[in-house]
């Protein structure tokens, strides 16, 4: 059961933990906490997970 409603205006997003309710919120917010710390690179992600697999490509 989906119990975790999106509050954005016209985002009609659901999902069963609040964690997954969290991490799509960064979407509507450009929220990027996650930052490749390779030296030069200035790149920034919403999830851990995204900027892991990028550092993969250095």
């Amino acid at each position: 059961e989906k119990k975790f409603t999106c509050p954005e205006p016209d985002c009609q997003r659901t999902f069963k933990r609040a964690e997954h309710l969290a991490r799509h919120s960064r979407v509507h917010t450009g929220e990027r906490p996650y930052a490749c710390d390779f030296p030069g690179c200035t790149r920034m992600f919403s999830r851990a997970d995204n900027m892991k697999a990028h550092k993969k490509t250095h």
